[in-house]
């Protein structure tokens, strides 16, 4: 992820997060020889390929569908660049469609629970449009880098339903919002991006194609091995946890959080990132909700506040660094450490759709230690999820069922304290990297090899084991939330815009 600077030492500005191209073909043709290799399987044996990816993660292409940041002649310029879902620097660009959208009463706004994210693809093709017009006026194509990646595999021009449905504001009966509004962005903007989104939209486990005979070399595999749509990182997690019927969710816990629920019904949800039906499952409406960060909280706390007696007395123990602090922190009593956190150290994904947000430590005293600030950022997590889940209840999406899938999962200690903190039992996802096990399924069903309903229950599976809450525990957290939830509504809801001015400063 470039955060700071081009490949070619040019300076980004804050809040920028790009990638480049030709990683994700580099990653595929390094590991997949080598997984056949020592996994002893033949290529022609792979019938299918599933893709899951990242979004709203997009770049622009040329008529040939190369990159613009492969060309000689826009390598110093950050736009012709893979925007990453957390790019945020389009912010100012998504409260412009947000406010115009909320004017002219766009049907699709109360699809995405009322407000556009920076994240999300049309955000980020209009800061191409106002910053880099000479990128836009070139550019023929604006693709995300999961239909990319498909395309490069199939040498054919395809696109994901579920990804166009989620971060582009796309229906089956509608399409992408309309030509007249996206022009009164700016003149000329709406004809030219629908332009540049043109493709076929295809639901998930379903064939794009086969491989080219290129890649079908470099992989080691047969042309005959079929390519499914590519499908959101998290939404493909889905079919790995099993899940076939209405009120269960889906933690996935990473570096950051998605929370995705299926529900037979339709209702209107604050802030979530979108609602779309066979989004995922046919016959569900499949709904969407994160946190911009998760375990990110965790990486930043181990590259600042970790001291080297730390780290010593974790490898004194075998242990790698936050399994230590782990170890401490569940010596402590609730609310022992002094401590409650904001989890908005890369801004706030629902329900408040803000980017410009930041996280908040209170309780700092000169005897706090970085186990104590562990267990408090995983309390934190655990509060905002709580009000995800409560965000869903209160609008009419029940939650009766929650699995849990990701690097955070993996920690016992970490599970306990959501389970006490949510009040609700939590089942684990049996695989250690469930989306990539949902793209296989979906790569199984797209091949032919086996319909949905049984690639997803004979290949998702859960653990035998499950946390349940601790009565004492929550009624400890529950006093705990209460406070989490005022500091939560002042930061976040404009009582005290600090938090705002705060990153205007830093910007200018």
């Amino acid at each position: 992820i470039m955060e700071q600077a081009l490949p070619d030492g040019t300076k980004l500005p804050p809040d920028w997060a790009l990638q480049h191209p030709e990683d994700y073909i580099f990653a595929m043709t390094e590991t997949v020889p080598v997984l056949l290799q020592e996994y002893q399987v033949r290529g022609e044996e792979v019938v299918g390929i599933g893709i899951d990816f990242t979004a709203s993660t997009v770049m622009p292409l040329n008529k040939d569908m190369v990159p613009l940041c492969l060309l000689d002649a826009y390598q110093s310029n950050p736009h012709a660049y893979v925007k990453l879902w957390k790019h945020h620097s389009a912010l100012y660009c998504a409260d412009r469609i947000t406010s115009l959208a909320a004017e002219s009463g766009e049907p699709w706004l109360r699809r995405i629970g009322g407000k556009v994210s920076s994240e999300f693809c049309f955000p980020k093709l209009l800061q191409i449009a106002l910053e880099a017009p000479e990128i836009f006026e070139t550019m023929e194509y604006f693709m995300e880098a999961g239909d990319y990646v498909v395309c490069c595999l199939t040498g054919q021009l395809s696109r994901s339903a579920c990804i166009a449905g989620f971060k582009s504001y796309w229906t089956p009966e509608e399409g992408y919002p309309g030509e007249a509004f996206l022009n009164r962005l700016k003149p000329g903007f709406g004809t030219k991006a629908l332009k540049m989104l043109r493709g076929s939209l295809l639901a998930p486990g379903t064939a794009a194609g086969t491989l080219t005979p290129e890649f079908a070399t470099k992989l080691g595999l047969s042309e005959h091995t079929v390519v499914a749509t590519a499908v959101i990182d998290a939404h493909a997690a889905v079919p790995s946890a099993g899940m076939l019927r209405e009120n269960q969710m889906l933690m996935i816990m990473g570096t950051s959080g998605c929370h995705i629920s299926l529900s037979k019904v339709y209702r209107e949800v604050e802030g979530i990132c979108g609602i779309v039906k066979d989004g995922v499952i046919d016959g569900y409406y499949c709904y969407e909700a994160g946190q911009n960060g998760a375990g990110d909280h965790f990486e930043w706390l181990m590259r600042t506040c970790v001291t080297k007696e730390v780290e010593e007395a974790a490898k004194s123990k075998g242990l790698g660094v936050l399994d230590y602090l782990a170890s401490q922190a569940q010596k402590q009593a609730i609310g022992e450490h002094g401590l409650l956190c904001l989890d908005w150290f890369n801004g706030n994904r629902s329900i408040l759709t803000d980017s410009d947000l930041s996280g908040v430590i209170l309780g700092l005293t000169l005897s706090t230690k970085p186990e104590d600030l562990y267990r408090a950022l995983v309390e934190a997590v655990a509060f905002g999820t709580r009000k995800i889940l409560e965000n869903y209840e209160n609008a009419g999406v029940p939650v009766d069922g929650i699995f849990a899938t990701g690097s955070m999962a993996k920690s016992p200690f970490v599970m306990q304290t959501f389970s006490d903190i949510l009040g609700k039992e939590i089942r684990l996802v049996a695989s250690q990297n469930g989306p990539a096990l949902g793209a296989a399924i979906f790569a199984a069903v797209a091949s032919g090899t086996l319909p949905l309903d049984e690639a997803i229950q004979r290949l998702g599976k859960t653990k035998q084991e499950y946390y349940t809450p601790v009565l004492d525990n929550k009624k400890l957290y529950d006093k705990l939330y209460k406070e989490y939830s005022v500091v939560h509504d002042y930061f976040g809801r404009g009582i005290n815009p600090v938090l705002k001015t705060l990153k205007s400063l830093r910007k200018e």
